[in-house]
């Protein structure tokens, strides 16, 4: 085996294991939010140096958090007001 074909070899054993280190990563933290664990102690956890990097990563985990944007829209467009009441 040439030095060229051993380097090839370690590169691609070394990017398998980064690509299974960050997929068991990703399940750690998929997991600790679909179990309600709180957003910054994930970041904690995933070693995150800001709370947005988390954030982004996970926004489709975080429980409620389309509930919220919607709330947070709906109070920028429209104050907070019910568009919408039950008839009757």
């Amino acid at each position: 085996m040439r030095f060229g074909d051993s380097f090839t070899v370690l590169v691609y054993a070394r990017a398998r294991y980064a690509l299974f280190k960050g997929d068991t990563c990703h399940t750690f933290a998929s997991q600790l939010l679909t179990n309600g664990a709180p957003i910054i102690y994930v970041k904690e956890q995933m070693g995150h140096a800001s709370i947005q990097t988390t954030v982004d990563i996970y926004r489709h985990l975080i429980q409620g958090a389309n509930r919220n944007e919607v709330n947070r829209f709906d109070d920028a467009a429209f104050g907070g007001a019910v568009l919408m009441q039950k008839a009757g």
